[in-house]
């Protein structure tokens, strides 16, 4: 498994980057093949990847513009076909984090018990300023 890791601040303060690249560079010795950061106001987020499970290529770090949700994921969804029917997800999500997302999206926090496989992931919602 790979590493996440983040900030959040919950008085409105700004997550500060320089503190997440502190986190980044502490967790060095831990293996990866990806690492990113990601920083807007008040959270922060990274991740460090190993890219041996199937399906860990098509994982991607957020966009520096995303406002909306964030995550910060690393995962194996083992019933990723029933979840897309379950939850009538029109287009299936190319990675396990896309596919996490996609479901909170649709049904908030509720989807959580229906994940099976292994997973460790935190979500920002930008709008209800949680994580």
């Amino acid at each position: 498994m790979g590493t996440i890791f983040g900030i959040f601040q919950r008085q409105g303060r700004a997550a500060d980057r320089s503190r997440l690249e502190a986190m980044a560079a502490a967790l060095e010795a831990r293996v990866a093949d990806r690492q990113w950061l990601w920083a807007h106001a008040t959270c922060a987020l990274g991740a460090r990847l190993l890219l041996r499970a199937p399906g860990a290529d098509s994982e991607v770090a957020p966009p520096d513009h995303a406002l909306d949700h964030v995550i910060a994921c690393d995962a194996r969804i083992d019933n990723r076909a029933a979840l897309i029917a379950q939850f009538a997800l029109e287009d299936a999500p190319q990675s396990d984090s896309a596919l996490i997302l996609a479901l909170y999206r649709s049904a908030g926090r509720d989807f959580v018990s229906h994940l099976e496989g292994a997973f460790a992931f935190a979500i920002f919602d930008a709008k209800a300023q949680t994580l």
